[in-house]
């Protein structure tokens, strides 16, 4: 996958596949490989990928399973990443993922831990910052530590050690800590490694209102691409843009020099976008929203008084989330009117449902009783036909 967060107007369709040329990937200022296998990709993709990296690219590696990441060992990729990947087969390394995954078994549930949705099987397992973060990038990649800022997840990969010049920024807080992420400058660019899952059930385990996941990986991106937009930075906030629906974006400039901001329609006619000024956690930035009135590939574009230019493209589809998936406040209003004109009350801490006077002085319905459905009726007409065939007995009628 590949993530352009800043750049000029991008030359040439979307790749296909991986390209085996590092000028191929030159538009690109950030190459993922999500969940890849050492199979998937030749010598000379991986070579690419090495070259595109020390010209000035950012890769970032993600892996969760340690047979994968074994098969990368002794490769060009290995070479560019901040870790060492197990040996396959290795004696040493077998011994070595025994005795940690006693370790972390050894290691009861803490107070951090967190299971989704109630099952043992799946326990959530923060991050921790390694030693000395405090004045490391962690820190800042970060944000703040309290309780949703450190992402969480349920399973990682085990590398053997951290290159010498390399950063680590988070380990695993439990038994014999793993190397979560580390990063390391290669040539003119950087290269990361994640050795945990895509953090989707940490994502799940947040409330709908929380931005921890969007905020981490938002900074992770550009912490691989420092020098892209030289701080100007385009952010959407919406996850799913949809046709006639607001969505909304946050442009990282100077309070002092608003740039300027534009929608890009997929035919390619611009629209200008209004900035306000907001604070968040970072400090100032500028805000805007648009609604984008078709579907296709759309773009939103700032750019400041030195022609820097920074963009997001983005897809808009159809609306097909529903009100309860908009994270929009109750319309309280629209409930009550709603529960009046049908003779009742919006329940809250001051009222309760009371009849109206009209439904109070309508007559009660009048409902039908089945008379002859009954079990007592029943038993008295089975004692008259007992009572009448003793009788005809009797009169010698039978």
């Amino acid at each position: 996958m590949q993530v352009q967060l800043a750049a000029a107007p991008v030359k040439g369709a979307a790749l296909t596949d991986l390209p085996e040329d590092a000028a191929e990937l030159r538009r690109f200022q950030i190459v993922i490989l999500a969940h890849v296998f050492a199979d998937q990709l030749t010598p000379r993709q991986q070579q690419a990928l090495v070259d595109y990296v020390r010209g000035g690219g950012g890769v970032l590696f993600i892996a969760p399973d340690t047979a994968a990441t074994e098969g990368f060992s002794g490769t060009a990729l290995e070479q560019m990443l901040p870790v060492v990947f197990a040996t396959p087969g290795g004696a040493d390394d077998v011994a070595l993922m025994q005795m940690r995954m006693q370790l972390n078994a050894n290691a009861a549930i803490g107070g951090d831990d967190q299971m989704v949705g109630g099952s043992p099987n799946i326990v959530l397992r923060p991050f921790a910052l390694p030693a000395g973060a405090e004045q490391a990038a962690g820190r800042r990649l970060f944000a703040d530590t309290n309780g949703d800022a450190l992402p969480r997840f349920a399973e990682n990969a085990r590398v053997r050690r951290v290159k010498p010049g390399a950063e680590t920024l988070a380990v695993s807080g439990q038994g014999a800590p793993d190397i979560l992420l580390a990063r390391q400058q290669f040539g003119s660019g950087f290269a990361a490694a994640l050795t945990t899952d895509l953090l989707w059930r940490w994502k799940m385990s947040l409330p709908s209102g929380s931005h921890a996941v969007e905020k981490f990986w938002q900074q992770l991106l550009l912490s691989l691409a420092q020098g892209a937009g030289e701080g100007l930075h385009v952010v959407r906030l919406t996850d799913s843009p949809a046709v006639n629906v607001p969505a909304n974006f946050l442009v990282s400039a100077a309070a002092e020099n608003p740039p300027k901001l534009e929608a890009v329609a997929p035919g390619g006619a611009p629209q200008r976008l209004t900035l306000t000024l907001a604070t968040t956690a970072d400090g100032p930035a500028w805000q805007a929203a648009f609604t984008p009135p078709a579907t296709g590939q759309w773009e939103v574009r700032a750019t400041d008084a030195a022609g820097r230019t920074a963009r997001v493209v983005f897809p808009v589809g159809e609306k097909t989330a529903s009100a309860e998936l908009l994270n929009l406040p109750a319309d309280l209003d629209g409930m009550r009117h709603l529960a009046e004109i049908t003779g009742g009350a919006l329940v809250d801490g001051t009222t309760w449902f009371q009849p109206s006077q009209e439904a109070a002085a309508r007559p009660p319905a009048k409902l039908p009783e089945p008379l002859w459905n009954s079990g007592a009726l029943l038993m008295f007409a089975l004692g008259l036909y007992a009572a009448e065939l003793i009788l005809r007995r009797r009169c010698k009628l039978l």
